[in-house]
């Protein structure tokens, strides 16, 4: 036995390379590791299956990397997965992309992560879904930036979402865009919030449609304003509420409009009135009922005026039903499509403060309907003379107070309108307490 390790320590390197096909596995394991360093990839190319079953851990490390490019894959896949425990960057970069392809679970869970930082491209892109379950991020975090761009997005997919605990801003930002549809919840969630500076607009409008919601708050208060101009309804639906109040304005700002028809009740619901002003006329137009469902009566209120004009009938219904009227104000009310402002209930105009609709104009007025002109009470004092003037018989006949509800100016103008029209369509109770004929 100690003639057959000396002879291999002296004469490795000269062995002739078919002999190596006659060596089995024991014969493997008795050569010295230092001896491993004459060892090259000629004569590590013809060993067999078996005989590479007897490779182990001290041996494999000392084999220079230029020999790497030997090893076959039914040779790698025979050896043990221990005896990668020590294999080295500058080994790791040596294998031929027929022997990547080979690479398997109990191989890439023994290889060290400064390794990984071997890792090339050509190699990279032939991994299997077998080598990838058992990426760490440990390892994860010691490939090089431009090694990214050679994963697909299935290879993407099922790598573990651990994994990404450890990625860089550098490292996403190389990922390529269609790649990116492989990056789903588990994968976001674990990522680093600073991580998200490097979330690209190319790649997040790739993004796997459960990505988005595997934000955290902070991770999306980092994500650059020009990423968010690529985010989709779908994409924006799935944000969870809880994180999706943490957006800033100038990222709300650079959502697309049609975006905005992903946001959902308790998206909205969540969203504070410093966030407001991010809401505009082209957003509020691709508003659901649902989101429309979610509006607080203090974010209304905090509103631009002007975003006013985007808003349809049935969302201001659902603000109705919701009991947010309160915070329509009188400059908000003053741009509301006529033809949206037929979503006014008479609840929602009873919940306004007394002088909203002080800027109405005559074709909004004209648009609300008979039932809705019940809720106005006091309010109704705060409408011009010559908007009333165009308010219909059966609109102001009712009115839940009738002329009791309008100055003396008002009552003049109506009564010298309508005359007895008006007063033979009003109860006793709209009429009481009222000088008809004074008037």
């Amino acid at each position: 036995m100690f003639g057959l390790m000396a002879f291999f320590q002296i004469n490795i390197n000269n062995h002739f390379i078919q002999a190596f096909r006659g060596f089995n596995a024991s014969q493997i394991s008795l050569i010295p590791a230092t001896s491993m360093r004459g060892m090259n990839a000629l004569q590590i190319n013809n060993l067999t299956r078996e005989s590479c079953s007897g490779f182990n851990g001290p041996q494999f490390s000392e084999i220079l990397p230029a020999s790497i490019s030997g090893f076959t894959p039914h040779c790698i896949t025979s050896i043990h997965g221990t005896a990668f425990v020590n294999i080295s960057a500058e080994q790791f970069s040596e294998f031929s992309m027929q022997t990547c392809r080979a690479f398997w679970f109990g191989f890439i869970r023994n290889v060290p992560s400064l390794a990984f930082n071997g890792l090339t491209p050509e190699c990279a892109s032939q991994f299997t879904l077998n080598a990838l379950f058992p990426v760490t991020a440990n390892q994860l975090h010691q490939i090089r930036v431009e090694v990214f761009s050679a994963f697909s997005a299935t290879q993407i997919l099922y790598l573990p979402g651990a994994a990404f605990s450890r990625i860089t801003a550098e490292q996403l930002a190389a990922i390529e865009p269609l790649s990116c549809g492989g990056l789903n919840s588990a994968h976001v969630s674990q990522m680093p919030a600073e991580v998200a500076l490097g979330l690209t607009p190319e790649c997040a409008s790739n993004f796997g449609n459960s990505a988005s919601s595997g934000m955290s708050r902070q991770f999306l208060a980092n994500i650059p304003v020009r990423t968010f101009a690529t985010f989709t309804a779908l994409q924006i639906g799935r944000i969870l509420p809880q994180t999706l109040n943490n957006i800033r304005l100038d990222q709300l700002l650079a959502l697309p409009p049609e975006a905005c028809s992903g946001l959902g009740t308790f998206q909205m619901a969540a969203f504070p009135p410093s966030l407001a002003r991010g809401i505009t006329a082209r957003c509020l137009y691709h508003f659901s009922r649902e989101a429309c469902r979610g509006l607080t009566s203090a974010f209304i209120e905090a509103m631009d005026p002007a975003a006013a004009i985007g808003l349809a009938a049935h969302c201001l219904d659902e603000i109705g039903e919701s009991e947010s009227c309160g915070g329509l104000t009188a400059q908000f009310i003053a741009n509301i499509p006529p033809e949206a402002v037929e979503g006014f209930s008479s609840s929602c105009i009873r919940e306004t403060k007394s002088d909203a609709f002080r800027l109405i104009s005559p074709r909004q007025l004209q648009r609300i309907s008979v039932p809705a002109f019940n809720g106005f009470i006091d309010s109704i004092q705060h409408i011009s003379h010559d908007v009333l003037q165009a308010a219909s018989l059966n609109q102001l006949a009712n009115l839940s107070r009738g002329l009791g509800g309008m100055t003396a100016e008002q009552m003049t103008l109506i009564v010298g309108k309508f005359r007895l029209d008006i007063v033979n369509l009003w109860t006793a109770e709209q009429i009481q307490g009222v000088d008809i004929v004074g008037t």
